[in-house]
Parts: structure tokens; C-alpha cells; sequence
């Protein structure tokens, strides 16, 4: 099918969409639709530069699935082509304010699977982005999207802690043999960059990070909100090694003051996740340099001996082995020894690289801007901000 081809079916869909009430119609002449935009050889922007409008209207149909899928959409569309992102965003955004919990949801779904890709965008670059006024608007949205951190929904609620984790992730710096890396991290943003300032980027993941922890650390936390956000916290710890500390200093005072809400099986399942938490944490060579604090934490927490020196063991060949790579020995691999002296060594080594982490600056512009927009500002007034910038800047 030709573009021309194309752009005339499209209109019609559209049209049909518009005029038909049926439900179920509508539905099937929406994904038609929007099939078109994916079904040819030329880049989805092109048709989409055209009938922008026309999908916007259908993000706020009355008919919540049609909504959905619009937002499903927009967000794979994406990843086809980075330069549909700008038009994602502003449409998203611009609905964040809704008082229907279903579509929040979807739009908060969608800005987690999103950030890393719009973070990448930003640090390369992109062409026909016009990166300044884009990220203002991502900031903006980020904002909003904390606000809801302490909303009544606990689904909404959980989203937000998934939300936040892959704020940290983005915003922290890699860790170098970590348990697993991620798409984008601070690393790669140079210090001549024209609109990210690493070490405001990274005093704003720290303030994220307090926040999770400070939910996790509320005495009627619901059980399932404790649950994810401790999760999150925890795969934060494995994968960004510089937040070990913090996380581990809550988990300390949570394993002690469980929430008084939890009934005593939930109180079960909390400490079983906690026992299996620690244990993957201690298998990193990170954890070795709190291996102390977390070995009191897994005995009271049930732990045996033998499930305690299995995951140091893990952790000392990790750490054995990649000395090993770094001093080119061309020697036959060795297991690692168990002596105090070698103990100490790996501690030592482990300590060495908890220390490595860059002193960051006291510029925290863009952290105060996103406390000051998450904890201060009425939801009516994000809304006067973000449509006179959105709609100035993107749609007007």
C-alpha cells in the first residue's frame, strides 16, 4: 500500500470512528487504524505527523479500552521510532491529570517502560527532538507522576515505586560487575553535555531512592505496597552497588519494626522475602563490604550457616576473579582461598569500590525542583503549567 493509499484509509478509519457508536465498532476500526501507521516501509512518524490530532482524540474516548490500546500504541510505536517519542509524551502527559484510575494507570505502565528510552534519546541527542524544552516536559511529567506516591490506590501506588526504580536506575552510576546492567545509566553522559547535568541528575536518583526507602519504612504500608517497594529497593542495591548502604540501613530497621498492620502470616512472607533479599544481595562482591551487618540480619532472619557461607563463597570468586582478570595472570584459574588473610583482602577490595562514588555537587537545582513540584504544588496548578507548556510548545 502506497503512503498516499495509506493516509486515505486512515482518514476514513478516523472518520468512521467518529460517527459510530457501537462500542465494539469503534474498537475494531481504532486498531485498524492505527495498524497503518506500522504496516508500510516508510518511518510511522510520517503518517503520524499528519493525524496527530486525530489520535489524540481517541486518548480521551469515552470507551475506556479504546483508551488503552491508544496508549499501548503509542508506547511500542516508540521503540520503532524514537522520533514518535515527542508525540508520546505530550499526549500522555496532558492526560496524567485524569481522575479516571484505569487510564492513570496505563499512562503511569506506560512512562516506566518508556523513561530509559527517552533517557537515552536525551543523552545521544537525538535529532528532531529539541532536547531543552523536551526534557522540561519529562521533568514535569516525572513530577506529577511522584505525586502520586502516597495516593489512596494501591495500585497506583505500586506503579509509582516501578516508576522510581527506573528513575534510579537511569539516574545512578554503573556498577562495574554488577549482578546485571541496565539500558542507559549517568556514565554515559559527558560533562559537556548541552542540557543533563550528571551530578544534579544524580542528587535527584538519591532523593528518589529516600523516598522508596521512606515507604518502606511507614508503620501501615499495606503488605503488597511493602512487598514491591522492597523489591525494588533491592534490585536498585544489585544493580546501582552505590545505594547498597542506604538499603541496607533500612532493611535493618524494617527486619526489627515490621509494620504493625501485617497479619502473621504476612509477617511470615515479609521476613521470607527479607532471608531471600539478603542472601542474593551477599553473592555480590558489593555486599562483602557489609557482610557483617547482613550475616546478623540472615541468622535472625532464619538463615543457616551453610546458606550464608554458600553465598559468600559466590561472592569471593567473583571477587577473585576479576582481580585476577586485572592483573593478567596467565595462570590456571584457582578457587579462592578461605583464610583470614584472603578474607580480608576481599573485604578490603570490596570497600575500595564502595568508596568510589564521586563526591556530587551542591548545585541541586533540578532535585529542589522536582521535591518542590511532587510535595507542593496542587494538582490544579501542574495543570495550568503543563498545558501552557505542552500546547505552546509541542501542539501549538
Amino acid at each position: 500500500m502506497s503512503t498516499a493509499d495509506r493516509q486515505e484509509a486512515c482518514r476514513r478509519a478516523f472518520k468512521r470512528v467518529a460517527e459510530t457508536r457501537d462500542d465494539t465498532e469503534r474498537l475494531r476500526l481504532v486498531k485498524k487504524a492505527l495498524a497503518l501507521f506500522t504496516d508500510g516501509v516508510e518511518p510511522p512518524e510520517l503518517l503520524l505527523d499528519s493525524y496527530i490530532q486525530e489520535v489524540q482524540a481517541v486518548l480521551v474516548d469515552p470507551s475506556l479500552s479504546i483508551r488503552l490500546i491508544v496508549i499501548e500504541f503509542l508506547t511500542d510505536i516508540c521503540f520503532l521510532s524514537k522520533k514518535t517519542i515527542r508525540y508520546s509524551v505530550a499526549s500522555f502527559g496532558a492526560n496524567l491529570l485524569t481522575d479516571d484510575m484505569a487510564m492513570l494507570k496505563g499512562l503511569i505502565r506506560a512512562f516506566v517502560r518508556l523513561y530509559p528510552t527517552i533517557f537515552r534519546c536525551i543523552i545521544d541527542q537525538q535529532p528532531d527532538l529539541s532536547h531543552e524544552e523536551f526534557w522540561t516536559v519529562m521533568s514535569q511529567v516525572k513530577g506529577i507522576i511522584l505525586s502520586y506516591t502516597n495516593d489512596d490506590d494501591q495500585e497506583i501506588q505500586i506503579l509509582v515505586f516501578k516508576f522510581i526504580e527506573v528513575i534510579i536506575m537511569c539516574q545512578s552510576l554503573r556498577s562495574e560487575g554488577a549482578h546485571a546492567d541496565y539500558l542507559v545509566h549517568l556514565n554515559d553522559i559527558t560533562p559537556d553535555h548541552k542540557v543533563l547535568k550528571h551530578d544534579q541528575l544524580h542528587d535527584e536518583g538519591k532523593y528518589c531512592l529516600s523516598s522508596i526507602l521512606d515507604q518502606i519504612a511507614l508503620p501501615h504500608i499495606s503488605y503488597q505496597c511493602l512487598i514491591v517497594a522492597l523489591g525494588s529497593a533491592m534490585s536498585i542495591a544489585r544493580i546501582r552497588n552505590e545505594h547498597v548502604k542506604p538499603v541496607i540501613d533500612c532493611l535493618e530497621m524494617l527486619y526489627i519494626n515490621l509494620p504493625p498492620t501485617l497479619s502473621a502470616e504476612q509477617v511470615k512472607s515479609t521476613r521470607k522475602e527479607l532471608k531471600m533479599h539478603l542472601l542474593r544481595l551477599l553473592k555480590l562482591p558489593a555486599g562483602l563490604a557489609h557482610q557483617n551487618r547482613i550475616e546478623i540480619m540472615l541468622t535472625a532472619l532464619g538463615a543457616s550457616n551453610s546458606e550464608i557461607q554458600r553465598a559468600l563463597y559466590e561472592a569471593k570468586e567473583q571477587v577473585y576473579t576479576k582481580r585476577q582478570k586485572q592483573s593478567g595472570s596467565r595462570e590456571s584459574r584457582k578457587r579462592p582461598a578461605t583464610g583470614t588473610e584472603y578474607e580480608a583482602e576481599v573485604k578490603k577490595s570490596a570497600l575500595e569500590a564502595d568508596d568510589d562514588e564521586p563526591a556530587s555537587s551542591s548545585d541541586r537545582t533540578d532535585a529542589d525542583q522536582l521535591r518542590c513540584i511532587a510535595d507542593h504544588h496542587s494538582r490544579a496548578e501542574l495543570m495550568v503549567l503543563w498545558f501552557t507548556e505542552l500546547y505552546t510548545q509541542y501542539l501549538g
